[in-house]
């Protein structure tokens, strides 16, 4: 809707260096080019789905929710640091993540209003 090249395109000049990482940072350096189209960054899907589904699992599956806060939270704060997304594409995604589990979630309809 809003095409935008993630701050590891647009904004590159302004760190002072490329991020480090063991083995799989070059494989991901590597390949990234040949599986995005560049313009990326608004929303964050990372952050939509990552958050939708820790949404679902809070209301129908809250054992697996407790288990799943912390690397869901890790993609929120990675897609920052790893230069994917601003802090406006999180945020987008963080509410778009929220309409769709409101639009989504099954309403109770009672005996009252159906009569």
């Amino acid at each position: 809707l809003l095409p935008a090249p993630g701050p590891y395109v647009s904004m590159a000049e302004s760190y002072a260096a490329p991020l480090q990482g063991y083995v799989l940072m070059p494989i991901l350096a590597w390949i990234y080019p040949y599986a995005t189209n560049f313009v990326d960054a608004f929303p964050s899907l990372h952050v939509a789905v990552a958050v939708y589904l820790l949404l679902y699992d809070s209301r129908f599956h809250p054992h697996r929710f407790r288990w799943t806060i912390v690397p869901t939270i890790g993609i929120c704060v990675s897609t920052l640091y790893l230069r994917y997304h601003y802090g406006t594409d999180v945020v987008a995604g963080l509410l778009l993540a929220v309409g769709a589990h409101v639009l989504a979630t099954p309403r109770r309809v009672s005996a009252v209003a159906v009569a």
